[in-house]
Protein backbone atom coordinates (compact mmCIF):
# COMPACT_ATOMS: atom_id res chain seq x y z
CA UNK A 1 0.00 0.00 0.00
CA UNK A 2 3.29 2.11 0.64
CA UNK A 3 6.53 2.71 -1.19
CA UNK A 4 8.80 5.26 0.81
CA UNK A 5 11.02 7.58 -1.11
CA UNK A 6 13.83 9.44 0.05
CA UNK A 7 14.53 13.02 -1.40
CA UNK A 8 18.57 13.55 -1.68
CA UNK A 9 18.55 16.04 -4.83
CA UNK A 10 18.75 19.69 -3.58
CA UNK A 11 21.85 21.45 -4.18
CA UNK A 12 22.87 22.16 -0.78
CA UNK A 13 24.16 25.44 -1.95
CA UNK A 14 23.92 26.96 1.60
CA UNK A 15 25.32 24.15 3.21
CA UNK A 16 28.57 23.47 1.11
CA UNK A 17 28.57 19.91 1.42
CA UNK A 18 25.81 17.23 1.15
CA UNK A 19 23.36 16.67 3.54
CA UNK A 20 22.57 13.80 2.81
CA UNK A 21 25.82 12.51 3.99
CA UNK A 22 25.69 14.76 7.24
CA UNK A 23 25.84 12.41 10.24
CA UNK A 24 24.00 12.27 13.92
CA UNK A 25 25.00 9.77 15.86
CA UNK A 26 25.64 6.32 14.41
CA UNK A 27 24.10 7.44 11.48
CA UNK A 28 23.86 9.56 8.79
CA UNK A 29 21.18 11.77 7.41
CA UNK A 30 20.40 9.60 4.68
CA UNK A 31 20.18 6.77 7.00
CA UNK A 32 18.13 7.99 9.30
CA UNK A 33 15.39 9.29 7.02
CA UNK A 34 15.62 5.13 4.98
CA UNK A 35 15.26 3.76 8.88
CA UNK A 36 12.01 6.55 9.14
CA UNK A 37 10.08 4.91 5.99
CA UNK A 38 11.06 1.35 6.74
CA UNK A 39 8.32 0.44 8.84
CA UNK A 40 5.43 2.04 6.75
CA UNK A 41 7.01 0.75 3.59
CA UNK A 42 8.02 -3.00 4.41
CA UNK A 43 11.84 -2.59 3.29
CA UNK A 44 10.24 -0.46 -0.21
CA UNK A 45 12.33 2.75 -0.10
CA UNK A 46 14.51 3.81 -2.48
CA UNK A 47 16.42 7.51 -2.97
CA UNK A 48 15.15 10.13 -5.61
CA UNK A 49 18.46 11.44 -6.75
CA UNK A 50 18.47 14.94 -8.44
CA UNK A 51 19.87 14.72 -11.85
CA UNK A 52 21.90 17.59 -11.01
CA UNK A 53 24.24 16.21 -8.37
CA UNK A 54 23.66 12.57 -8.84
CA UNK A 55 27.11 11.57 -9.37
CA UNK A 56 28.24 13.03 -5.76
CA UNK A 57 25.46 11.50 -4.27
CA UNK A 58 25.46 8.08 -5.45
CA UNK A 59 28.34 7.61 -3.82
CA UNK A 60 27.28 8.51 -0.39
CA UNK A 61 24.23 6.61 -0.32
CA UNK A 62 23.45 3.33 1.36
CA UNK A 63 24.48 0.71 -1.47
CA UNK A 64 21.98 -1.41 -0.73
CA UNK A 65 18.59 0.75 -1.38
CA UNK A 66 17.81 1.55 -4.78
CA UNK A 67 18.37 5.02 -6.30
CA UNK A 68 16.36 6.51 -8.97
CA UNK A 69 16.82 9.58 -11.00
CA UNK A 70 14.69 13.05 -11.27
CA UNK A 71 12.09 12.50 -14.52
CA UNK A 72 12.02 16.37 -14.55
CA UNK A 73 15.70 17.41 -14.08
CA UNK A 74 16.13 20.81 -12.31
CA UNK A 75 12.48 20.92 -10.81
CA UNK A 76 13.61 21.19 -7.32
CA UNK A 77 11.73 19.32 -4.68
CA UNK A 78 8.11 18.83 -7.03
CA UNK A 79 10.20 16.94 -9.32
CA UNK A 80 11.56 15.03 -7.09
CA UNK A 81 8.18 14.11 -5.61
CA UNK A 82 6.71 13.74 -9.46
CA UNK A 83 9.62 10.93 -9.90
CA UNK A 84 8.58 9.13 -6.83
CA UNK A 85 5.04 8.95 -7.99
CA UNK A 86 6.19 7.31 -11.58
CA UNK A 87 7.95 4.91 -9.81
CA UNK A 88 5.16 3.70 -7.31
CA UNK A 89 3.61 1.07 -7.73
CA UNK A 90 1.53 0.85 -4.34
CA UNK A 91 -1.63 3.32 -3.69
CA UNK A 92 0.67 5.64 -1.63
CA UNK A 93 3.87 7.41 -2.09
CA UNK A 94 5.89 8.35 1.48
CA UNK A 95 8.28 11.49 0.93
CA UNK A 96 10.96 12.29 3.28
CA UNK A 97 13.62 14.63 2.30
CA UNK A 98 16.93 14.05 3.83
CA UNK A 99 17.48 16.89 5.88
CA UNK A 100 15.63 16.11 8.25
CA UNK A 101 17.06 14.03 10.34
CA UNK A 102 14.29 13.79 13.77
CA UNK A 103 11.53 12.35 11.36
CA UNK A 104 10.69 9.07 12.91
CA UNK A 105 8.35 5.84 12.06
CA UNK A 106 6.15 6.73 14.43
CA UNK A 107 5.32 10.03 12.06
CA UNK A 108 4.49 7.91 9.54
CA UNK A 109 2.75 5.32 11.05
CA UNK A 110 0.59 7.87 12.17
CA UNK A 111 -0.10 9.54 8.83
CA UNK A 112 -0.79 6.24 7.14
CA UNK A 113 -3.71 5.66 10.06
CA UNK A 114 -5.19 8.65 9.10
CA UNK A 115 -4.76 7.60 5.26
CA UNK A 116 -6.67 4.47 5.84
CA UNK A 117 -9.83 6.19 7.36
CA UNK A 118 -9.56 8.80 4.95
CA UNK A 119 -11.96 9.86 2.31
CA UNK A 120 -11.34 7.84 -1.16
CA UNK A 121 -10.76 11.66 -2.60
CA UNK A 122 -8.24 12.37 -0.59
CA UNK A 123 -4.82 12.88 -2.17
CA UNK A 124 -2.19 14.19 0.13
CA UNK A 125 -1.91 13.52 4.03
CA UNK A 126 0.16 16.59 5.03
CA UNK A 127 1.48 17.02 8.80
CA UNK A 128 1.13 20.77 10.14
CA UNK A 129 4.08 22.00 11.43
CA UNK A 130 3.17 23.71 15.40
CA UNK A 131 4.09 27.62 13.41
CA UNK A 132 0.87 26.42 11.48
CA UNK A 133 2.86 25.76 8.24
CA UNK A 134 2.40 22.94 6.33
CA UNK A 135 5.30 20.48 5.63
CA UNK A 136 5.13 18.27 2.33
CA UNK A 137 8.55 16.95 2.45
CA UNK A 138 7.06 14.40 5.30
CA UNK A 139 4.13 13.35 3.71
CA UNK A 140 1.57 11.04 2.17
CA UNK A 141 0.57 11.36 -1.87
CA UNK A 142 -1.87 9.53 -3.05
CA UNK A 143 -0.48 7.99 -6.60
CA UNK A 144 -3.42 8.35 -8.77
CA UNK A 145 -4.36 12.07 -8.66
CA UNK A 146 -0.78 13.64 -7.35
CA UNK A 147 0.88 12.36 -10.45
CA UNK A 148 -1.57 14.09 -12.42
CA UNK A 149 -2.12 17.04 -11.02
CA UNK A 150 1.94 17.14 -10.51
CA UNK A 151 3.03 16.44 -13.91
CA UNK A 152 0.41 18.87 -14.86
CA UNK A 153 2.30 21.62 -12.79
CA UNK A 154 5.57 20.77 -13.86
CA UNK A 155 4.90 21.29 -17.28
CA UNK A 156 3.50 24.81 -16.64
CA UNK A 157 5.50 26.30 -14.11
CA UNK A 158 9.33 27.12 -14.50
CA UNK A 159 10.14 25.67 -10.91
CA UNK A 160 6.43 25.34 -9.17
CA UNK A 161 6.54 24.86 -5.47
CA UNK A 162 5.04 21.94 -3.87
CA UNK A 163 2.36 23.61 -1.80
CA UNK A 164 0.98 24.23 -5.60
CA UNK A 165 0.03 20.46 -6.29
CA UNK A 166 -1.45 20.15 -1.89
CA UNK A 167 -3.61 23.46 -3.53
CA UNK A 168 -4.58 21.72 -6.80
CA UNK A 169 -6.24 18.32 -5.02
CA UNK A 170 -7.67 17.19 -1.98
CA UNK A 171 -5.62 17.66 0.89
CA UNK A 172 -6.00 16.41 4.55
CA UNK A 173 -3.78 18.71 6.85
CA UNK A 174 -3.03 16.83 9.97
CA UNK A 175 -2.47 19.46 12.59
CA UNK A 176 0.38 19.57 14.93
CA UNK A 177 -1.78 18.56 17.95
CA UNK A 178 -2.88 15.17 16.32
CA UNK A 179 1.04 14.42 16.70
CA UNK A 180 2.04 15.84 20.18
CA UNK A 181 1.90 12.18 21.75
CA UNK A 182 4.22 11.41 19.85
CA UNK A 183 7.93 10.85 21.13
CA UNK A 184 10.27 13.45 19.63
CA UNK A 185 7.38 15.19 17.69
CA UNK A 186 8.64 18.93 19.08
CA UNK A 187 11.64 18.38 16.84
CA UNK A 188 9.80 16.32 13.63
CA UNK A 189 10.54 19.24 11.52
CA UNK A 190 13.57 20.64 12.32
CA UNK A 191 15.45 21.60 9.31
CA UNK A 192 19.17 21.40 8.41
CA UNK A 193 20.18 23.83 5.75
CA UNK A 194 23.01 25.74 7.14
CA UNK A 195 25.93 25.18 9.23
CA UNK A 196 24.51 27.43 11.64
CA UNK A 197 21.23 24.51 11.80
CA UNK A 198 23.40 21.37 11.73
CA UNK A 199 25.09 22.43 15.10
CA UNK A 200 21.78 23.10 16.60
CA UNK A 201 20.50 19.74 15.45
CA UNK A 202 24.13 18.19 17.02
CA UNK A 203 22.89 20.13 20.05
CA UNK A 204 19.34 19.34 20.30
CA UNK A 205 20.25 15.59 19.94
CA UNK A 206 22.92 15.57 22.51
CA UNK A 207 20.20 16.95 24.87
CA UNK A 208 17.81 14.18 24.06
CA UNK A 209 20.46 11.58 24.65
CA UNK A 210 21.12 13.33 28.13
CA UNK A 211 17.93 13.39 29.31
CA UNK A 212 16.84 9.76 28.22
Amino acid sequence: MFDGYVLTGGKSSRMKTDKAALRLGDATFAERAVAALQKIAAGRVSFVVGANQEDKTVKLLPLDVPRITDVFPHKAALGGIYTALTHSKSEWAVILACDYPFVTADLFLRLAEIAKSADEKVAVVVPVQPDGQVQPLCTLYRVEYCLIAAERLLKNDKIPPVRRLLENVETRRVEFRELTDLRGAKNFFTNVNTPEDYLRVLSIYQKTRSNS
